[in-house]
């Protein structure tokens, strides 16, 4: 890779993290903040799409450029499919029963728009974060063959890619599914059951507490106390941003070291046998 290539795709990186950035911060605002971090983030992508297409022309031979047109479609697609939280949380606020069916209807028409703009992200480059994106879409429609395929297909071909692992966890979840219930306060936090974090508490309260009895009790008052005091959380912006920051944030970075060092010892076993 030439030096002037490695600059140019540094500054695609650099576009790259800056749309995550803003993303996040778009699906955590409340419905009087998005609009202008709607705008910026709409300008955000406009030079990311401008960098990629620079990249793409100067250097027709290399992936730089497809493999960041195919980011670039994902991340649409993904802001799209997680942008029903705005509706949601308006629903929650003004504890309207219209704006929940109306969430609801936009929910499934955004999925459909956001599969559509995989598919084209997939065009342009075999992306193994397309297919997780599909994967967790379909997971979230209950399409669960359908999400077992994209994971299978990332784990047969990608087994060098970050997200390697990231399906394989996924996978085995699908197939050994959790019982039924609801994060209550994470939802209300982040606006939406199918947000990141609040599916990474739901299995941790699966894969784990629901596996002992004392974990089995924890549960059962958490259901018992949660729903009014998430009622009150989703009604305020601060209070969401306060239970994201300073309780919920802390839980999922023990969880993300816990993954990591049973990964390790996985991977340790694998080593020797």
């Amino acid at each position: 890779m030439t030096q002037k290539l490695e600059n140019e795709a540094a500054l695609l990186e650099q576009y790259n993290k800056d749309v995550e950035k803003m993303g996040q911060q778009l699906s955590e605002a409340d419905p009087h903040s998005a609009k202008s971090l709607q705008k910026e983030l709409e300008r955000k992508l406009e030079i990311y799409r401008k960098q990629i297409d620079l990249v793409k022309a100067q250097f027709p031979d290399s992936d730089e450029g497809l493999i960041h047109e195919a980011a670039f479609f994902t991340f649409q697609a993904m802001t799209r499919f997680h942008s029903v939280g705005f509706f949601r949380r308006q629903a929650a606020s003004h504890k309207s029963l219209a704006l929940a069916v109306v969430a609801k209807q936009q929910e499934k028409g955004n999925a459909r728009e956001a599969l559509a703009l995989l598919d084209k992200a997939l065009g342009i480059f075999d992306y193994p974060g397309a297919h997780f994106a599909k994967a967790n879409i379909f997971d979230a429609l209950k399409q669960k063959e359908d999400a077992l395929r994209e994971l299978n297909y990332i784990i047969e071909r990608f087994q060098d890619d970050e997200v390697y692992i990231l399906a394989r966890q996924m996978r085995d979840e699908i197939e050994n599914p959790p019982k039924k219930g609801m994060c209550f306060v994470a939802t209300a936090a982040y606006g939406s059951p199918m947000a990141a974090e609040v599916i990474a508490l739901s299995r941790f309260r699966d894969n784990f507490l629901l596996k002992s009895a004392l974990g089995r009790s924890l549960v059962k008052a958490y259901y018992h106390i949660s729903p009014p005091l998430a009622a009150v959380i989703a009604r305020s912006h601060l209070l969401r941003a306060a239970t994201r920051t300073l309780v919920l944030r802390p839980v999922l970075q023990v969880l993300v070291t816990m993954g990591s060092q049973a990964t390790k010892v996985h991977n340790e076993g694998d080593s020797k046998k």
